[in-house]
């Protein structure tokens, strides 16, 4: 009878089959967040940075998007000072986050409008930003197509040599294995729609959650529920570690790789912030407030999650910044 068992895990793990560690939600006393002085903004974008937290946002005084960082005290301080392409009338910088060398990774877009022809010039890419020198610099070379490039959602290895990709589909995800030797080539991971993955800090796991499923359309999105895999960084043994999440709007792992943060939820209609022990697929449930919190950020000591909190029913910008003390977990 073990010897049966044996053969059937084999031939499931050899065919790409998936396999399922039962899900348990932990009792978990909940954490109240601490509202940053940040004032309320329409606010798409966290890193946490050694040199602080940089957000992306338009504020009421400033109506166009902007990366700024928060200062020591909360509150929203300087733009960051990424240089501008010249030989475009706007450059925007956008989806900033931590890449594994501690700089800041960014998409960006040029635009120059054309009169005559009514068609404008557009171009996008992905930026690596040190902070320390303001140097920019390409990252995911050779550049990738405009149609990925868009939309792109990236997650980096350790070594930077190899990514996750996605094109960013909310209805159907198109998936990619980027390398700096090879480009990006297609990846099957078992899902059709995939927009938040990442890389574990050792290098050897990528979480990412997606449904197997299509969407129709964004009326019926809503109604789309993912499943948490893990998946080893060759795209073998695929495990499931959750099931039947929607709306998920966000997933990092710690800077020790003991835990991952999810943004999402199985009841009612408000997404919370769940950490997640990947090893024992236990979910615990750190938030309970009406509303929906998006885009989490690990402090780089791993004792605190920044997450952008939307306050429901509220006229005119109606985002905030958090921040959570989860350092009871780091034992």
């Amino acid at each position: 009878m073990k010897q049966l068992f044996m053969f059937t895990a084999f031939l499931l793990i050899a065919s790409g089959c998936t396999m399922q560690t039962p899900m348990t939600q932990i009792p978990t006393t909940p954490i109240t967040p601490t509202q940053l002085a940040v004032p309320a903004g329409i606010y798409s974008g966290l890193a946490w940075l050694d040199q602080g937290l940089v957000l992306q946002a338009r504020t009421a005084n400033n109506p166009v998007e902007n990366l700024y960082w928060i200062d020591q005290q909360g509150n929203l301080g300087e733009s960051l000072s990424i240089p501008l392409e010249q030989a475009f009338v706007m450059t925007s910088y956008y989806f900033p986050q931590r890449l594994p060398n501690g700089k800041l990774g960014l998409r960006r877009y040029n635009w120059n409008p054309n009169l005559e022809t009514g068609i404008s010039e557009r171009e996008f890419g992905v930026w690596q930003f040190d902070p320390t020198t303001n140097d920019l610099t390409p990252l995911l070379q050779p550049a990738l197509p405009q149609d990925l490039s868009q939309h792109l959602r990236f997650s980096l290895a350790p070594d930077m040599q190899r990514a996750m990709l996605s094109d960013g589909g909310y209805l159907q995800s198109r998936l990619f294995w980027w390398s700096a030797e090879a480009g990006h080539q297609p990846l099957d991971a078992g899902v059709a729609i995939c927009q938040y993955f990442a890389w574990s800090p050792d290098g050897t796991t990528i979480a990412y959650a997606g449904s197997p499923h299509a969407a129709d359309s964004m009326a019926t999105l809503g109604g789309v529920r993912s499943t948490l895999y893990l998946m080893d960084s060759d795209g073998g043994n695929r495990r499931e570690i959750g099931t039947n999440i929607r709306n998920v709007s966000g997933l990092q792992w710690s800077p020790d790789g003991q835990w991952l943060v999810v943004l999402g939820y199985f009841d009612g209609f408000d997404n919370q912030v769940w950490l997640v022990n990947p090893t024992k697929a236990e979910w615990h449930q750190l938030t309970t407030t009406v509303g929906n919190y998006q885009w989490p950020a690990w402090s780089p000591d791993g004792k605190q999650i920044a997450v952008i909190w939307r306050k429901p029913a509220d006229l005119g910008p109606s985002d905030y910044v958090m921040t959570l003390d989860v350092s009871a977990f780091m034992q």
